[in-house]
Formats: C-alpha cells, sequence, structure tokens
C-alpha cells in the first residue's frame, strides 16, 4: 500500500531513512526544513505487511525515491506523472527501474561522495578571497549566480531563482562564492542541510577562468565552515576532473546515485 505521510509518520519515516543517512541526505534535509505537506513538498510511502519500506518524496517538481527493499514501482510513477515529475534521482539501482514508466534513455551512475570532519584534508590555499552570501545580500547576487550557470555546459537542469533565493533565506543551505568585476566567477552551494549533514551542489566555474583553483577555494571555505559545526558532507559526481579535486580534500565514493530527467515524457 502506498499512501501519503504526515508528520504523525515522522518516527518511522526518520527510522527508516536513518538506516542509510548519507544516501539519504537529500530526503532528511528537505523532510526536516520543510516538513511533509506544503504547497512544494510532499511525502508519500509504501507499506508492507504494515512496515514502512519506500519513501517518495517530491520537491516542487523534483523527486527523490528510496527504499529499503522491493518496491512497487508501477505506483509510485503514477504518482510522479500525477505531479509531473521533471527530475527523479536516488540510488542507481532503484532508479534504473522506472525508466520504462517514463520512456527516458539510460543514464550513466553518478558517484556519491561522503566527507567527515577526521578525513578533511584542508588545502594550504589563500581563500580570503571567497565571499558568502547572506539574506541582506541574495537578491543582488541571483542575476550573477544565473549567469554563470548558464554558462556552465554540464549543469544541464539549473535551480529557479526563488530557489536558490529561499535556501539562502531559510537557511537550509548557503552559498560561497568569488567575484570579480561584478560577476560570479567561481561558487559552491550546499542544499537539504540539517543538524547532522548536508548535501554539496553546483560546485563550478566560469569557463574562461579555470585552473586557477578558483572552486578548490570556495569548496573548502565551504567545507571547512560546515564541517566545523559538527555536520558530514556528501555531493555527486561524474566529473573525473571534479574528483580529482574532491579526493584531495578527503571525500569518499559511497555509493553509486542517477537523476533521471523525465520531463519530456509529459510533452
Amino acid at each position: 500500500m502506498i499512501r501519503q505521510l504526515g508528520k504523525e509518520d515522522n518516527e518511522i519515516v526518520m527510522s527508516l531513512l536513518k538506516k542509510e543517512p548519507d544516501l539519504n541526505l537529500f530526503l532528511l534535509g528537505d523532510i526536516y526544513n520543510y516538513g511533509y505537506d506544503n504547497d512544494f513538498q510532499k511525502v508519500w510511502g509504501e507499506f508492507t505487511q504494515g512496515e514502512l519500506t519506500a519513501v517518495l518524496l517530491k520537491y516542487h517538481s523534483n523527486f527523490i525515491f528510496y527504499s529499503a527493499s522491493d518496491f512497487f514501482a508501477p505506483g509510485f510513477a503514477s504518482l510522479m506523472k500525477i505531479w509531473k515529475a521533471r527530475t527523479l534521482g536516488g540510488k542507481a539501482s532503484e532508479i534504473d527501474v522506472f525508466r520504462k514508466y517514463f520512456g527516458v534513455k539510460p543514464v550513466s551512475p553518478k558517484n556519491l561522495c561522503k566527507l567527515d570532519k577526521e578525513h578533511f584534508k584542508k588545502p594550504r590555499i589563500n581563500d580570503k578571497i571567497v565571499k558568502k552570501a547572506n539574506p541582506e545580500n541574495i537578491n543582488e547576487l541571483l542575476d550573477p549566480i544565473m549567469a554563470l550557470y548558464d554558462k556552465i555546459e554540464e549543469f544541464k537542469i539549473n535551480p529557479e531563482r526563488d530557489n536558490i533565493k529561499k535556501t539562502v533565506i531559510d537557511r537550509s543551505g548557503r552559498i560561497f562564492y568569488i567575484e570579480e568585476s561584478s560577476e560570479i566567477i567561481a561558487m559552491a552551494q550546499t542544499t537539504a542541510e540539517n543538524p547532522s549533514s548536508a548535501m554539496i551542489i553546483s560546485v563550478c566555474t566560469d569557463p574562461s577562468r579555470r585552473s586557477k583553483g578558483y572552486a578548490t577555494k570556495c569548496l573548502s571555505r565551504l567545507c571547512g565552515e560546515l564541517l566545523s559545526e559538527g555536520k558530514t558532507l556528501c555531493l555527486i559526481y561524474d566529473n573525473i576532473e571534479a574528483g580529482k579535486i574532491y579526493e584531495r580534500l578527503g571525500f569518499e565514493v559511497i555509493e553509486q546515485w542517477s537523476f533521471l530527467e523525465i520531463e519530456p515524457a509529459f510533452d
């Protein structure tokens, strides 16, 4: 049976998701920050013999899935079609099951990595040029941030302006960046922050300014601040060169992750 979950289900949801907390960072962070039922976020669960065994979360038009055992894929696919899902993310082996329901091509799995304070290898670099976005300046930063996103070919789907602003204002995420001549030339962000962990996203540098260590500076500042707060960090990548940066900082691959771009199924 699949049904919508509410705050009264939080104990059993947390019990399931915390079996693999690093893998479920998106789910844990979004539920911690936004709960179970509002305009942009909803959560469903599958019950097998009365026990919660799978969770599907809708954040705007993006979905995250996790299952601890076999699951009823047609039921979850039907929900995503009803709510016009744009993307679906989760453990590669589970997400691949959903491809046939949306007629999308296979995707190459990405590396899900983890970093904790014990393994952080802070580089000896001057990162004083790195700045941090805050609720007071995020409005003036939105245009430069979106301009940088547009230059990054690897980013096939860019976040919406309002979502970027929201994460900074409600502190569910943070942005560190380097600015030059009123342009943002490099940045690193987090999302789905919660008391124990955070997901790092959007580590990038303007293509015309690469190979100068700018992304490393932003990421180093970001990691240092979060780790000092006692958080564990995760990120997802498939770029070999980027992977070398993460490895030097101490990140270790723990799982294979996939994102399905399923929006064309509704055209």
